[in-house]
């Protein structure tokens, strides 16, 4: 339908954002948790080697299907900032979409909500490429990463990413993307 009605047009924009979608359900158990009752010590089990290099670049060299196969989509609790700059927290899932100027979501995610916003971005952002063609990615300061503004250049657009300064100086816009 997104192609049929908006797939010729050219989109200015597509912001790109995450959502709290909280469940009723029981969040999905610890995968390693003991049992309580057991009270023995035990020798530490040994943990997985964490996989190397970061998720967006590992998901720079995988295809689509490999991508939606690697995305969590259990039932877990999430935290996240709101605008206001408080933590809120829930139960359930986290919707990830992307929107046109319009206000016509182009497309969504459905995940677990301990997953980090910008493990969508990549997915999002190619399955978007598919449907329309915009010029512009709008996204919040969860996104900044080199790999991101890098990504998004390669697709030709143009990446309007809030800089998380993570400890150092904030970098502000140029006047001109500041405006949109």
């Amino acid at each position: 339908m997104i192609e049929e009605h908006l797939g010729d047009q050219l989109i200015g924009h597509i912001s790109r954002d995450g959502t709290a979608i909280a469940a009723r359900e029981r969040r999905a158990a610890a995968v390693n948790a003991a049992p309580a009752e057991s009270k023995k010590r035990r020798r530490p089990v040994k943990q997985a080697a964490p996989a190397s290099g970061s998720p967006i670049r590992r998901q720079l060299g995988q295809a689509l299907p490999e991508m939606l196969a690697e995305l969590p989509t259990i039932c877990d609790r999430g935290t996240k900032c709101n605008a206001q700059g408080y933590k809120t927290s829930w139960n359930g899932y986290k919707l990830h979409i992307d929107t046109a100027d319009c206000g016509v979501p182009i497309a969504a995610l459905l995940c677990s909500t301990s997953m980090h916003d910008s493990r969508a971005a990549v997915l999002l952002s190619l399955i978007t490429k598919q449907r329309v063609t915009n010029l512009y990615d709008l996204m919040d300061a969860a996104y900044c990463s080199k790999e991101l503004h890098a990504h998004c250049r390669e697709l030709g657009h143009v990446p309007l990413i809030d800089h998380n300064p993570r400890g150092g100086e904030r970098e502000h816009f140029e006047p001109a993307d500041a405006v949109r």
